[in-house]
């Protein structure tokens, strides 16, 4: 049922079996994974307690417990409070770090290539220098530009908007424009990915999508980020991403 995307049909499955044994520790952990990869971090954090009452040794448990922990310091460095009483989150320059190992694995590259230009006559002509030297140096750069101009820089929350803030253009988007906030999750090549799409009430209006998957997201914080939003906005409705159509040419993704 998880791996068709059938999550609804996964929590009657799982209350059921939870109803007839409630310490199944394998059941409660597969609840946690399906609220986790759901975005539902306070209802995946009562059940990780429910665990470390059946087993307060229980290893998947206390892994949680040590990654709540460390988001918790996340949040003290990669946020803060605005004075206008809604918070700053700093994106993690995630996609700008993968860019630069990219421009440093090209350079390392180059520099082989270069190295053996002195035993193989064919390596030494102008041709391959200058092919190699395009391939491997000046379009990792180019990459290492356009992610730096185009990525995430900082996002605010507050009681009117949120602003997406990149290094050329600031995206606001007004609450009293928006008709819903929806958590979207899918199931795409083995992978749970998760995602927050803003759908504003105008259709012409463009639609906002952030990654908020853990292995992916620019945001550190993430339960912080939900709970900002539940508390200057309202609470995200909690949906399959097939289950909404979004229009591609509107979509703008982060």
């Amino acid at each position: 049922m998880v791996e068709e995307g059938s999550h609804e049909d996964a929590h009657e499955a799982l209350d059921r079996l939870l109803s007839l044994g409630p310490g199944n520790l394998e059941a409660l952990k597969l609840k946690c994974f399906l609220y986790s990869v759901e975005g539902r971090f306070y209802e995946e954090s009562r059940v990780w307690e429910r665990v470390l009452d059946q087993d307060y040794e229980d290893l998947d448990a206390l892994y949680f417990f040590q990654r709540r922990h460390l988001e918790e310091k996340e949040s003290f460095y990669f946020t803060d409070r605005l004075p206008s009483g809604g918070r700053r989150f700093l994106a993690h320059p995630r996609a700008l770090i993968n860019a630069s190992l990219g421009g440093l694995l090209g350079c390392t590259l180059f520099l082989v290539v270069s190295s053996y230009a002195q035993k193989y006559y064919i390596l030494s002509s102008p041709l391959v220098s200058f092919s190699s030297f395009f391939l491997f140096v000046v379009v990792p750069w180019f990459f290492i530009i356009l992610t730096w101009f185009r990525s995430l820089r900082e996002i605010l929350i507050t009681s009117e908007s949120i602003l997406f803030n990149t290094r050329i253009k600031c995206h606001d988007v007004k609450w009293r424009d928006v008709e819903s906030v929806y958590l979207a999750h899918v199931h795409v090549a083995g992978e749970q990915k998760l995602s927050l799409i803003i759908l504003p009430r105008d259709p012409a209006q463009s639609v906002y999508e952030l990654d908020l998957s853990r292995d992916t997201s620019a945001v550190r914080a993430r339960a912080l980020f939900i709970e900002e939003i539940n508390r200057l906005f309202r609470e995200p409705v909690y949906v399959s991403r097939s289950d909404i159509n979004l229009p591609a040419g509107k979509l703008i993704s982060f």
